[in-house]
């Protein structure tokens, strides 16, 4: 991925380097901005008319400076009524850096307002991919990190306006394509609306030959013309890609109802934090005395991105994962225990060499994220000896857990907080959730309903109760470390385990991974000297180690090293839905779509990768409770986090 590249015009406007073209008007941006997106697509008579609760969105092919999107804003909050929900989707390949979108900004003064919104929520980087943002409780900014045409390809939703924006036609020709126009085609429904400040015959043709009725009307200023339009076919549904047995939740939740979360460690916090952006009131729950008991109660763990040279799911969500916690973290860094110290992997045999080197050829744009160091240089950034050459992380942090849920919790709004409560019984009523627990005093609470539940984290809650015996998660122990000083390194430094730098004359290394069947939690010493011996490139296995505790933690693993994040089917409906019909080889098209047990959902499953992963997969299950099939996330994420995909990869064998 790569930022935007700037030259500031004399006036103070932003001009792209790249495209050799102007992000607005030098006229009046706003005033055009105002004329072509919303006047072209009625926007003012269409929110004064919405209903309460109303969801309505919009969809756009140039993010630039976001200026229309800060006149939507605008527009928005003068019309609409206060329960209306607005989703603000827009494609951007090179965004801008936080620096220079805060200088776009500024020379817009009746907008500082919407400006400052934008800017308290704008990440510090990117990665390819989709940015949630939560600029309000009800108005959401998601930005599609990639070519246009490739992002709107991955997302199922229902467009209501389209602002087809961007450099112009003859400056930026690969935008304005025949994918990019079927795309906006099928994301389109009978009443969508689409205008653009371009009157090119080609982009004419080309809605038409889509489906769009299109007209010219006067443009802007001194522009001759430009193009407005709708969908030809009143009754046209948006179509969806989203293979039909991962289908996003059909329903979505209110504010006024009830939402409980099952497990107070990083996963449980993140996502009372998301759900609280979003103005709901939480319940959460946990067995222990404090937040981040668990695996989320290391002293320290490590922030890395995880990259793949074919970008895959795994990449893209972990990395993505990494991107969105950094932010969080340097936006409320006086709150966490964390040091930024990058990370050094060391290339220590030739297949690790081999897939870093694939990796740097395949993929471009990665400076900031990752870059081959040689041995000498290696050493200078860790401030000790290295013998092999590294791939480095300038980015990379440790990261102390437990501050950063108190945080998360510090910073979350109608989060009541129930420690010391055991889960009893989990029993579904008519269309609620009945939960009893008992509290560290051995009481027994009264029985508490709710409209929505989520369990967060623990594996071996999850698979004692019934609801989740199809739900392929396991339990594996991991044990970590803690010495006296060995090795005077600045940096993390990972080898087949790692080695943290120290802190207060104490060193964290790691971690085991124990059998999955080997459920005894006590520390051993075998464990320590697989910790020590896992970093043999880089100290002595036969040093004297000085140890001053061993930590012994519960991870929840997956076979594909991904999480469980979404809605959960019953599962004797889901095998009646779909095991027959995938036996006989049904096509995708005849396929019902998933039937979900109402307010049940998972997040789970993050193994080791917890830290960079868990509040990004919160964001994404917090779309999908509050927004249902609205939720702007890719379908190559839906799809891939499913807590059913391997149910339907075991229907699909024959």
């Amino acid at each position: 991925m790569q930022n935007a590249k700037l030259k500031w015009q004399e006036t103070g406007e932003p001009f792209s380097d790249e495209f050799a073209d102007v992000y607005f008007s030098k006229q009046n941006g706003l005033a055009e901005s105002e004329y072509v997106f919303l006047d072209g697509n009625q926007l003012k008579k269409r929110f004064e008319n919405l209903d309460q609760n109303a969801h309505f969105v919009i969809a756009e092919t140039g993010f630039g400076t976001g200026l229309n999107f800060l006149a939507t804003l605008n527009l928005w909050d003068k019309c609409t009524p206060k329960t209306a929900k607005l989703s603000f989707i827009s494609c951007e390949k090179y965004p801008l850096t936080y620096g220079d979108l805060e200088k776009a900004l500024s020379i817009w003064h009746e907008l500082k307002p919407q400006a400052d919104q934008l800017l308290q929520a704008y990440p510090n980087s990117f990665y390819i991919g989709a940015t949630s943002l939560n600029i309000t409780e009800n108005i959401n900014l998601t930005l599609l990190i990639d070519d246009a045409a490739n992002a709107l390809a991955a997302i199922d939703l229902s467009i209501d306006a389209w602002f087809l924006d961007g450099f112009a036609p003859a400056k930026n020709p690969d935008m304005w394509s025949d994918d990019l126009f079927k795309e906006i085609y099928r994301l389109s429904h009978g009443k969508t609306s689409l205008s653009t400040f371009t009157a090119a015959g080609f982009v004419k043709r080309a809605l038409e030959a889509q489906g769009f009725e299109v007209k010219k009307q006067k443009g802007f200023g001194h522009k001759r013309e430009m193009i407005c339009a709708v969908v030809k076919d009143t009754k046209k549904l948006a179509q969806t890609k989203i293979k039909p047995y991962f289908a996003k939740p059909q329903l979505t939740l209110s504010k006024k109802q009830k939402v409980a979360i099952i497990g107070a460690g990083m996963a449980g916090c993140a996502l009372a934090y998301e759900l609280s952006q979003l103005g709901f009131e939480i319940d959460l729950f946990d067995q222990y005395d404090d937040i981040a008991q668990g695996a989320s109660g290391n002293p320290y763990g490590i922030l890395k991105p995880y990259i793949t040279a074919d970008a895959n799911i795994s990449d893209n969500f972990h990395t993505q994962g990494f991107v969105h916690t950094r932010d969080y973290i340097l936006k409320h860094k006086s709150e966490i225990d964390f040091n930024e110290c990058g990370a050094l992997e060391l290339l220590s045999d030739k297949k690790t060499q081999l897939r870093f080197d694939n990796i740097i050829k395949k993929r471009a744009y990665l400076h900031g994220l990752l870059q081959i160091v040689d041995a000498a240089t290696a050493s200078e950034i860790a401030g000790c000896d290295i013998s092999k050459a590294c791939a480095y992380y300038p980015t990379a942090m440790m990261v102390n857990p437990y501050s950063l849920c108190q945080s998360l919790i510090r910073n979350s709004k109608n989060v009541n907080l129930f420690l010391s409560h055991r889960l009893d019984e989990f029993v579904r009523s008519d269309n609620t959730w009945q939960l009893r627990f008992t509290d560290n005093k051995k009481n027994h609470r009264g029985s508490l309903v709710y409209d929505a539940v989520v369990f967060a984290g623990n594996a071996l809650l999850i698979k004692d109760l019934e609801a989740f015996k199809h739900i392929e998660v396991y339990p594996s122990y991991g044990q970590i470390t803690q010495v006296q000083t060995l090795l005077n390194n600045k940096t993390i430094i990972l080898d087949q385990g790692y080695i943290l730098p120290s802190v207060n004359g104490k060193q964290l290394i790691g971690a085991t991974f124990r059998d999955n069947n080997d459920l005894m939690a006590e520390v051993r010493q075998s464990d320590h000297n697989v910790n020590l011996a896992q970093l043999s490139h880089v100290i002595d296995p036969s040093v004297d180690m000085k140890i001053i505790l061993g930590r012994v933690s519960l991870r929840c693993v997956t076979a594909d090293h991904v999480p469980m994040i979404g809605a959960i089917a019953d599962n004797v409906k889901f095998i009646e839905q779909y095991y027959q019909r995938l036996q006989k080889g049904v096509i995708l098209k005849a396929l019902p779509q998933a039937e979900y047990l109402s307010g049940l959902y998972l997040l789970t499953g993050f193994g080791s990768k917890g830290l960079c992963s868990m509040m990004y997969g919160a964001k994404i299950l917090s779309q999908l409770m509050s927004n249902g099939r609205q939720a702007s996330m890719p379908n190559y994420l839906i799809e891939g986090l499913h807590p059913l995909r391997f149910n339907i990869r075991t229907f699909k064998k024959r």
